[in-house]
């Protein structure tokens, strides 16, 4: 594989699929979850995205924020991966543990996440996708935010498990709903929340 194009390289993925399914199945239930619930998501907003990036990403996150503690909830996990895919232009997710990225080939331009699998895979989306992808994901932060009951929001703390998020500080008057599933923005103003 090394010594074919990139265009070559991509046909390549497909002997990873066992390997890859595998790698998926051997994480937590609750992440696994949080992994369905992301995929509904994806399919019922028809957000660019493939689902196996989905699965990366919740499992990178798992693996260097979750995993320690056992303070973690599903809704925690889930306005966390949101909250990062709003930010998906500046995306870098290597694999440090199972290879050396630069020792493959040059990392390619953000966003970047890597195949745990197949250092030579960038399962992330392309360019012309992100805005799509930031406009779906800021609205799912909102109705979050609306929904949750007082009892998921935590006073700050000065430890490594406490998380502050950035969602836009927007009431309902700022977003029109069109379909009860597709929000327009209309203001760019933003709050945080602490979780």
């Amino acid at each position: 594989m090394e010594n074919q194009e990139d265009k070559a390289r991509q046909y390549y993925s497909v002997s990873f699929a066992e390997e890859q399914t595998n790698f998926v199945k051997a994480s937590p239930h609750d992440v696994r979850d949080v992994i369905r619930l992301l995929k509904y998501w994806k399919k019922t907003e028809n957000v660019p995205v493939r689902s196996y990036f989905l699965e990366l990403l919740v499992i990178h996150m798992w693996q260097k924020k979750w995993q320690r503690t056992s303070k973690r909830s599903g809704y925690t996990m889930v306005v966390e991966v949101v909250n990062e895919l709003t930010n998906i232009k500046e995306m870098k997710i290597t694999w440090p543990d199972r290879y050396i990225s630069t020792e493959y080939s040059p990392l390619p331009e953000k966003p970047v996440l890597l195949d745990p699998l197949n250092p030579y895979n960038n399962v992330a989306p392309f360019v012309n996708k992100l805005n799509d992808i930031v406009e779906k994901s800021r609205p799912l932060l909102l109705k979050i935010r609306k929904y949750l009951p007082t009892d998921h929001a935590m006073p700050k703390q000065d430890n490594e498990y406490t998380t502050v998020l950035e969602i836009p500080e927007l009431d309902e008057d700022s977003w029109v709903d069109n379909d009860e599933t597709t929000w327009e923005k209309a203001d760019n103003s933003c709050g945080c929340i602490i979780i």
